[in-house]
């Protein structure tokens, strides 16, 4: 049995945590992504964004020996298991492109992705001159150009030009195989421009991407509540899917993917769907589509679209995660500030551990699991126990 496996069965049948903790299986599936925080600050402020203001990481970063960190680290996944690093932002910057070329030279085998806003074209001849190519990247557009600029850049309102020209040079600096993708977060200021942006990105015309990745917030610092989707909201969106899931979307070619990582939303997908579609889609009744237990996420399928949820209780195994003052650190974390996080006792439960260029990956990650079921793990697997009952028992 693995973690997502005992979650399944445990949330389905509302079983109690049993002698043998979740964390015991989630300590056996080390991930093999890296996910790092090259950078706390940004040239934008979105209103949907976890993230507060932030001034560079620069020193901190170099005090801690991040390049030598990231080195370590991915020397220590093997090559069978498909070492990743992600650039997790916020945005990328000239050193940060010299560390991504030397873990290159050093580990050609890597598989290296860039979460950004458009901002690597002001380094684009940085990434060029390095001779570095990504194998995706992932650049965010939050809506058409009026509703993305009001949610990632209201004052300045240049947000989306710098999105799309990243998304046009985008082949530039990915590999022939790799994946250029978009992520959108869902909020009261887009929810309607689900359809009119997918066509946009993906229509026959005007093909920028290969994949659009659809997600609802995750509020947690008290500006995001203010543009959560409300259920009026949430319905719309999900007559939405439904149109375009049926446009780009085929049995064996997916460009559409709906994600959701907060536990309340999926209460909200009930309501939308109907109780007994999202019954049927989690238990595999009547459908002829089975759901899919993934590593750390389950797949179900609603009119035969796909909905992915990723369980906040397993949350370790979705990537080692390090932030930009080199430490290892747990979801939601990124609320805070650097100085925030290192200064103030109350927020010692959101940093696991100092990394040193000499850490053993697989005991810091245990270290983590321990860390995430002490103090957030047992009260989201309850949580998640609490809204799959409420859905499936009525």
């Amino acid at each position: 049995m693995n973690s997502i496996d005992y979650w399944y069965n445990t949330v389905t049948k509302n079983e109690c945590v049993t002698k043998t903790p979740l964390s015991s299986f989630i300590k056996n599936e080390q991930p093999n992504i890296i996910s790092a925080t090259f950078e706390r600050a940004c040239n934008l402020q979105c209103a949907h964004c976890i993230y507060p203001q932030d001034t560079l990481s620069k020193e901190l970063s170099e005090k801690y020996k991040f390049n030598e960190v990231i080195t370590n680290l991915i020397s220590q996944i093997s090559v069978d298991k498909n070492p990743i690093l992600i650039h997790e932002g916020r945005i990328i910057l000239p050193r940060h492109i010299e560390i991504l070329k030397n873990l290159k030279i050093n580990h050609p085998k890597v598989k290296i992705g860039l979460i950004d806003n458009g901002t690597y074209i002001k380094v684009l001849k940085h990434i060029k001159t390095a001779k570095l190519e990504f194998d995706w990247l992932d650049i965010s557009i939050d809506g058409l150009k009026e509703t993305h600029n009001q949610q990632r850049d209201p004052i300045y309102k240049k947000s989306w030009n710098q999105a799309i020209e990243g998304l046009a040079n985008a082949k530039e600096i990915v590999k022939k195989n790799g994946r250029v993708s978009t992520l959108m977060t869902l909020s009261i200021l887009n929810y309607l421009d689900i359809s009119k942006l997918a066509d946009y990105l993906l229509g026959n015309n005007n093909i920028l991407i290969d994949e659009l990745h659809i997600t609802p917030m995750v509020p947690k610092q008290p500006n995001n509540y203010a543009v959560n989707l409300d259920q009026t909201a949430f319905d719309t969106v999900w007559s939405q899917f439904k149109e375009i899931f049926k446009k780009y979307n085929t049995e064996s070619k997916y460009k559409c993917f709906f994600k959701m990582y907060n536990i309340e939303d999926i209460t909200k997908l009930a309501k939308s769907v109907g109780l007994s579609n999202i019954q049927n889609a989690i238990l595999g009744i009547n459908t002829n589509k089975p759901p899919i237990l993934h590593n750390g996420s389950i797949t179900f399928f609603i009119e035969n679209i796909p909905i992915t949820y990723f369980p906040s209780s397993i949350w370790p195994q979705e990537s080692i995660f390090i932030d930009a003052d080199v430490t290892y650190r747990v979801a939601y974390a990124h609320q805070f500030t650097l100085r925030q996080l290192r200064m103030k006792p109350e927020l010692k439960k959101f940093t696991v551990t100092q990394i040193t260029p000499e850490s053993n990956l697989q005991e810091i990650y245990e270290q983590t699991v321990d860390h995430w079921w002490q103090y957030f793990g047992k009260e989201f697997l309850q949580k998640e126990q609490e809204i799959f009952k409420a859905i499936l028992e009525k």
